[in-house]
């Protein structure tokens, strides 16, 4: 075989092996993107999964402190109107307030 041909059949062998070479690339590269998409995709749903139960939680969480907070406010307010005024000590308090401290 001349050397003329050897070469020719080396550069084909060459221009093979690059074309192989591009190929395997852009498959990798799609490969890569396909990957990463549906890597995306998991930690966005998982995400939002998360995210609507610990909304899910705190709502119920707080509306349970709400209504406890208004049976409390309730009873107090109901405590309160229960007291009686008594002018008397109240008055005594004053005078030991203001007039004891001069």
């Amino acid at each position: 075989m001349p050397s003329r041909e050897i070469l020719d059949a080396l550069m084909a062998v060459e221009r093979r092996a690059k074309l192989l070479v591009d190929e395997a690339t852009l498959e990798g590269d799609r490969r890569v993107a396909a990957a990463k998409e549906a890597s995306e995709l998991r930690f966005k749903s998982g995400f939002e999964t998360a995210s609507r139960q610990l909304t899910d939680t705190f709502v119920s969480i707080e509306a349970a402190e709400r209504a406890k907070l208004e049976v409390e406010l309730n009873e107090y307010r109901s405590r309160l109107e229960g007291l009686k005024l008594d002018d008397a000590a109240f008055r005594k308090a004053c005078e030991r307030a203001f007039i004891g401290s001069l």
